[in-house]
């Protein structure tokens, strides 16, 4: 029951967080959140919102190759992530 109720809470705040953006990425945040892993996406535009909202586990692959981002990477994940 307690799993349950966790994971409606997280389809919940995953639903918050892209409603404005596309409903089909619902599943890979949701996902992110679950498992506490950073997201890395190709979309602007769900990166840019996600940022605005204050979800901080995204990384685009555009600033992949950014040497802050491979640190933060290095930094802050511990093997999580969602492509």
């Amino acid at each position: 029951m307690y799993l349950l109720n966790y994971s409606s809470n997280i389809i919940i705040e995953s639903f918050e967080l892209v409603k404005d953006i596309d409903i089909n990425d619902l599943p890979i945040v949701a996902a992110a959140l679950l498992t506490k892993s950073v997201l890395f996406t190709g979309d602007k535009k769900l990166y840019d919102s996600l940022k605005m909202k204050n979800f901080n586990s995204v990384i685009i692959h555009l600033n992949f190759v950014n040497f802050y981002d491979y640190e933060f990477i290095r930094s802050h994940i511990s093997g999580k992530c969602f492509w």
